[in-house]
């Protein structure tokens, strides 16, 4: 039997008035849930670490809306499949 797949995420923990600072975010993990039809889960292998992040971290009007205190910090990312459900 497998270990189950933990899902690492890094939260927003507090707006950053500046520059984003360790206490701004925290890091948490829960188990990826079982597949449904369709679904496949990614590791994440590189993450990218931009500008556009500090926009989304401050309240302030961006082109997307800003990340929500308690919730994943969004980044872009290239992965690898690591199992699937679905039919491609």
């Amino acid at each position: 039997m497998s270990e189950p797949l933990i899902n690492r995420r890094v939260i927003l923990s507090d707006r950053p008035k500046g520059v984003p600072q360790a206490h701004h975010f925290s890091i948490d993990e829960i188990p990826v849930p079982d597949l449904g039809d369709g679904q496949f889960p990614v590791r994440a292998r590189f993450w990218s670490i931009d500008p556009a992040m500090r926009g989304w971290a401050n309240d302030a009007p961006n082109y997307p809306p800003p990340v929500e205190i308690g919730s994943a910090m969004r980044a872009f990312a290239v992965g690898e499949v690591v199992q699937s459900r679905h039919t491609d």
